[in-house]
C-alpha cells in the first residue's frame, strides 16, 4: 500500500476568512487540516519527534473546530475533532469477531519451545524459520477494524468468539489512527494488540486520585476489568501495541 504523504501547514498558512468561503473552499481546507493533524498526531504520539509547538497544533485544532462548525455536513467519523471531548462508556455491546481472536500461549520450559520448532520445521517442510522475540505487554487484548481505511469498531478478545465493543473507549487514545494512513487502503482491515498504560501513565492516574482525595490504586484498573475508567482517568493516554494484522478475505 503506497504511503500518504501529508501536507506541512503551518497555522499562519492558507488561512481563508470562513464568512467569503464556499462549500468546495471550506472541503479543500478542511481535508488539509485534518491531513496535517493526522500527521502531528503520529509525530508527537507515535514517533515522538513533534515538530510543532502545543499552541501551533491548537491553532489548527481551532480551525478545524470552526469550519466544522460553520460546515457541519462535512464532518465525518474520522475527523481529529471527533475524538476531542469523548468520554469512555461503562456499558458494552457484545459483538462477533469476524476472525476468531485466538490467545497467545506462554511457556517456561525449553523443552516445549524446542517441541514447537520441531512442530514448525515439521510444517514448513525443510524451510529454515525465523523467529521474531520481543516482549510481551500484558494489557487488554484488542482488535481494531479498519473499513476502507477508516475506523470502524474495536473488540476485546472476550471469549475467542466474541468480544465487547469499546469503540467509543478506543476513539479517546490520541496515538490509534482514526484513518489509516495510506492512499490505497484494503476493503477491510485489521490490526491486533494489547492496550495498556505505561507506568508514566499510571503514576499521572494516581495523582489525580490522590489529587481528588481519592485512594491510590496498587494495580492499573484495566486488569480488573475497569478499562473504561483507566482510560478516563489517565488523561486518554493508554497506548495500543500491535502483534498481529489481519486482511480478512
Amino acid at each position: 500500500m503506497p504511503c500518504q504523504q501529508s501536507l506541512r501547514i503551518t497555522p499562519s498558512s492558507k488561512q481563508q476568512d470562513r464568512a467569503t468561503m464556499t462549500k468546495d473552499d471550506a472541503q479543500q481546507r478542511i481535508d488539509d487540516l485534518r491531513r496535517d493533524i493526522w500527521r502531528h498526531n503520529r509525530l508527537y504520539y507515535v514517533d515522538a519527534r513533534p515538530e510543532i509547538s502545543d499552541r501551533d497544533y491548537d491553532v489548527l485544532m481551532e480551525e478545524l473546530q470552526g469550519l466544522e462548525r460553520d460546515f457541519p455536513e462535512l464532518i465525518t467519523a474520522d475527523s481529529p475533532t471527533q475524538r476531542v471531548g469523548g468520554e469512555p462508556i461503562a456499558g458494552f455491546v457484545t459483538r462477533r469477531h469476524g476472525i476468531p481472536m485466538l490467545s497467545l500461549d506462554n511457556t517456561y520450559n525449553p523443552g516445549e519451545i524446542r517441541r514447537f520448532h520441531d512442530y514448525v520445521m515439521r510444517g514448513l517442510r525443510g524451510e529454515t524459520p525465523t523467529y521474531t522475540i520481543e516482549p510481551k505487554v500484558d494489557g487488554v487484548s484488542i482488535a481494531v477494524r479498519y473499513v476502507a481505511g477508516v475506523f470502524n469498531r474495536a473488540l476485546t478478545r472476550g471469549n475467542g468468539m466474541e468480544g465487547d465493543d469499546v469503540s467509543a473507549n478506543l476513539k479517546t487514545i490520541p496515538s490509534l489512527p482514526l484513518r489509516l494512513s495510506c492512499t490505497e487502503p484494503p476493503p477491510l482491515f485489521e490490526a491486533r494488540g494489547e492496550v495498556f498504560m505505561s507506568r508514566e501513565g499510571f503514576q499521572r492516574l494516581n495523582e489525580r486520585r490522590v489529587a481528588s482525595r481519592r485512594r491510590a490504586l496498587r494495580q492499573c484498573p484495566q486488569r480488573h476489568g475497569r478499562y473504561p475508567e483507566a482510560t478516563r482517568l489517565a488523561g486518554r493516554r493508554p497506548t495500543p501495541a500491535r502483534h498481529r494484522l489481519l486482511r480478512p478475505g
